[in-house]
């Protein structure tokens, strides 16, 4: 297989591959009613959250994860419904909404971390660290090129 086509293969099929598998090990883990989108909503929450520096408003998670203030608001009310999410006016200018993990959030949170974790570990267990050093850097380099939008 040409190496253009291993590429289009990894991020076109394989992509949707790892997502749905993760879809699966979300429902599989204890958190049948989250799909991987609303985990990662979760996971902006908690890396922000945990940093305790007040970066956790609604403004700095909708651009932490690239999306419009709408599409989070959105996302954030399915997810206090269910339970892992819930907004709270800042103490100081109760202009500006914090977004907080409940502890459901905080407990699907670490399952998606593990989750991430074994899915790496398999991949560096099937690499030569030459292999792996030279992996990270081609997935450095597509990163790079998404990134730059």
């Amino acid at each position: 297989m040409g190496q253009e086509k291993i590429m289009n293969q990894f991020l076109v099929e394989i992509f949707h591959e790892v997502l749905r598998r993760e879809d699966a090990a979300i429902a599989s883990g204890g958190f049948p009613n989250l799909s991987a989108r609303e985990m990662h909503v979760i996971e902006a929450v908690c890396v922000l959250e945990s940093r305790g520096t007040g970066e956790n408003s609604s403004t700095e998670v909708a651009g932490q994860l690239g999306v419009t203030a709408g599409t989070l608001s959105a996302a954030v009310k399915v997810l206090e419904r269910k339970g892992y999410l819930y907004r709270q006016r800042d103490e100081r200018d109760k202009r500006i909404v914090r977004l907080r993990a409940t502890e459901a959030g905080w407990e699907a949170n670490r399952f998606h971390e593990k989750f991430h974790q074994e899915m790496i570990q398999a991949v560096l267990n099937a690499l030569t660290p030459e292999e792996a050093a030279v992996f990270s850097k081609a997935l450095e380099a597509i990163g790079n090129f998404f990134l730059r939008g």
